[in-house]
């Protein structure tokens, strides 16, 4: 197989813009390869220059948003000098007015958690959700487990209970705007939103 003329890195790119609309107008499990090419305005040949099936194309698709907590705790400034649960505070917040304001990002959480329907026969995909959660819940916990160690955490309340409940939360607190952003107001609400949250897990200061 042959290198697409183009700018492989621009054809790269072309090709994950078009798979996020045809996966948010179709649906994963309804998508194809060939819509993605036509919309993308390359050959299906050029698609699998870079991506060996759809599953590829949609994990390449998440992870360009870079949006995992590794990711949003190493661009906190000045972080060395936040308290754990002042670094989990802002990294909650930022990650919602992010999705509130970023029209592509929201886009991608919609499919991610709106469109994906049924992935059976894409266990790739399955696979690749459950390392990022993982490596999410991992990141979490770990602040979590800093914050026990300032005595910040509420009794009762475990480094490993804490991160779950707040993946749960901020999981479940996208889908419902996602799928009906009049709701509330998650630009005005951030801060709020993850407030109520972190309170009930923390001691008062």
């Amino acid at each position: 197989m042959t290198q697409p003329r183009k700018n492989p890195e621009a054809t790269r790119h072309a090709i994950l813009d078009a798979a996020e609309q045809v996966f948010l107008e179709r649906g994963v499990q309804r998508a194809s390869l060939e819509e993605i090419a036509r919309v993308a305005g390359v050959t299906r040949g050029a698609i699998y220059w870079h991506f060996s099936n759809k599953a590829e194309v949609f994990n390449a698709m998440i992870d360009r948003v870079q949006m995992q907590p590794s990711h949003l705790f190493d661009r906190l400034p000045d972080a060395d000098n936040r308290s754990s649960i002042d670094s989990i505070r802002q990294v909650c917040t930022e990650a919602l007015l992010t999705i509130a304001r970023d029209e592509h990002i929201r886009r991608v959480f919609t499919i991610s958690l709106l469109a994906l329907e049924d992935t059976h026969g894409i266990e790739a995909i399955r696979e690749h959700d459950f390392k990022l959660r993982e490596e999410a819940r991992r990141t979490i916990t770990r602040h979590f487990e800093q914050a026990q160690r300032e005595d910040r955490l509420r009794q009762g309340r475990s480094p490993g209970f804490c991160a779950s409940v707040l993946e749960s939360y901020i999981t479940g607190l996208l889908v419902v705007w996602l799928r009906n952003p009049t709701q509330f107001n998650m630009e005005a609400d951030a801060h709020s939103l993850v407030d109520v949250l972190i309170d009930g897990l923390v001691e008062p200061v």
